[in-house]
C-alpha cells in the first residue's frame, strides 16, 4: 500500500510538470501532453480515478514477497478505486493562474473524494464532497469491512460492526443516519465553535489548538514553482505509438533526483502542517529509499486530451516479481460537483451523546430536540 501511495505521488506529479513544460512544438511529445493537459484544464469539471490496472492475479504475483501480503489483500487492491474531482464556475486552467491573495476561496468551487469497489457488486464506500460552505459525507461501514483483510484482528472493523452498528443505526438524528449509510452534512463554523467551546471548559482556553494551517500566495508560488523546476528539467518525453484510438507518450524522470526535488518544492507547504519536524523533512529531500536510476510514466492522450497516465511501481523495487501498473484516469465535463440532497446536519452534541452511550454512560442518551 506504501509503495502505491508513493507511486500515486509520482504520477500526479509528473502529469502537473507535464502541463506546465510548455513545450515550444506542439506536434513533438512533450507538446502533445503540453496541450492535452491544457485541454483538459478548460474543462469546469475534473474528475481524476485511481486504481491498479492488473488482475488480481499479476498483483499477487508481484506483491507476495511483501511480508503478509496475501492473495485476500491482491483481490482487494485489484478491486479499489479512488475517485478525486474537482469542479467551478471558471474553467480549471483559470484557477491555476489566481494565486493573488483569492487563491484557495471556495465559494465558487466544489470537490469530491470517493472510494469504491468495481465490478458487478461493486459499491461505494465511502463518498466526501465539499460543496460552499459545507462537507457532506456519506459511508457504507459494513462495507468497509472488506478493507480488513486480516480476519484474525480483534480490533478490526467488523467487530465495530457486530457491537455497535446496530446500535447507531437505530439511534434518531444525525448519528443514526450516518450509521445507516446515509448522507450527512458538516457545517466547519459549528464544529469549530464547539471545540473552542470544549477546550474553553477544560481550561485549554478558546484559541488554544484552534489555528488552521493555511497556504498563503507566497506559499502557494513556492511550491508551484518548486514542482516545475522538479519536473521540467530533467524529463524527457518520447512517443510511443498507438493504442485502443489514444496516442501514447512516454515521459522518463531520473527517480531519486525527481523525489529529491520534489521534496524541497513541497517543503514551504508541509512547514504549514502542525507537528511537522523539521528532521522529517530533511528526511524526505534525503530521499533515501528511491533506487537512483530512471523511471518512466505512460501518458495516454485520446481526442486531444489526456485519458490516462500509467506508472509501473515495479521500477521503484529491485526486488519486485513483476510488473504492478497504477493507472491515473482523467475524465473533463462541464457538470458540476453538487451537494446531494436529503443531507442530515450532524451535529457535535449528537456525536458526544453516542459516544457516550457506547460508553455505558446513561447521561449520554442521545437528545433531538434541535431537530
Amino acid at each position: 500500500m506504501r509503495k502505491g501511495l508513493a507511486a500515486a505521488g509520482v504520477v500526479a506529479l509528473i502529469s502537473a510538470g507535464s502541463a506546465a513544460c510548455g513545450a515550444d512544438d506542439p506536434a513533438s511529445p512533450q507538446g502533445k501532453v503540453d496541450n492535452a493537459f491544457q485541454k483538459l484544464g478548460k474543462q469546469n469539471t475534473i474528475t481524476v480515478d485511481l486504481g491498479f490496472s492488473g488482475t488480481s492475479a499479476s498483483i499477487y504475483s508481484a506483491m507476495k514477497g511483501e511480508d503478509g501480503f496475501t492473495q485476500a489483500d491482491a483481490d482487494l487492491l485489484a478491486s479499489l478505486h479512488v475517485t478525486i474531482g474537482g469542479s467551478s464556475q471558471k474553467s480549471l486552467s483559470l484557477l491555476g493562474k489566481s494565486l493573488g491573495k483569492d487563491a484557495g476561496a471556495t465559494k465558487d468551487s466544489s470537490a469530491g473524494f470517493l472510494l469504491s469497489t468495481d465490478g458487478p457488486s461493486g459499491k461505494k464506500l465511502i463518498e466526501v464532497r465539499a460543496v460552499g460552505q459545507k462537507v457532506y459525507l456519506r459511508a457504507d461501514v459494513q462495507g468497509l469491512e472488506k478493507l480488513d483483510t486480516d480476519r484474525s484482528d480483534a480490533g478490526s472493523i467488523a467487530e465495530f460492526n457486530d457491537q455497535y452498528l446496530d446500535s447507531l443505526s437505530s439511534t434518531p438524528g444525525s448519528v443514526g443516519a450516518a450509521a445507516s449509510g446515509k448522507w450527512v452534512s458538516i457545517d466547519p463554523a459549528v464544529w469549530s465553535a464547539f471545540v473552542k467551546t470544549a477546550l474553553a471548559a477544560q481550561g485549554g482556553g478558546s484559541d488554544s489548538g484552534s489555528t488552521t494551517p493555511t497556504l498563503d500566495a507566497k506559499t502557494q508560488n513556492q511550491v508551484v514553482a518548486g514542482l516545475q523546476a522538479a519536473l521540467t528539467k530533467d524529463a524527457t518525453f518520447a512517443d510511443a505509438g498507438k493504442k485502443d484510438g489514444a496516442d501514447h507518450i512516454t515521459v522518463t524522470v531520473p527517480a531519486r533526483q525527481f523525489a529529491q526535488d520534489v521534496a524541497s518544492g513541497v517543503a514551504p507547504a508541509l512547514k504549514q502542517i502542525p507537528g511537522m519536524k523539521q528532521s522529517d523533512l530533511d528526511e524526505m529531500q534525503r530521499a533515501e529509499g528511491v533506487p537512483a536510476k530512471k523511471v518512466t510514466a505512460d501518458v495516454a492522450v485520446k481526442d486531444g486530451s489526456v485519458s490516462s497516465i500509467t506508472f509501473d511501481i515495479h521500477q521503484l523495487d529491485s526486488e519486485s516479481t513483476g510488473p504492478l501498473p497504477l493507472t491515473v484516469s482523467f475524465k473533463g465535463s462541464a457538470a458540476p460537483i453538487t451537494a446531494p440532497s436529503g443531507a442530515v446536519a450532524l451535529n457535535p452534541q449528537d456525536v458526544v451523546s453516542a459516544v457516550m452511550g457506547m460508553m455505558g454512560d446513561d447521561s449520554g442518551s442521545s437528545d433531538d430536540s434541535m431537530f
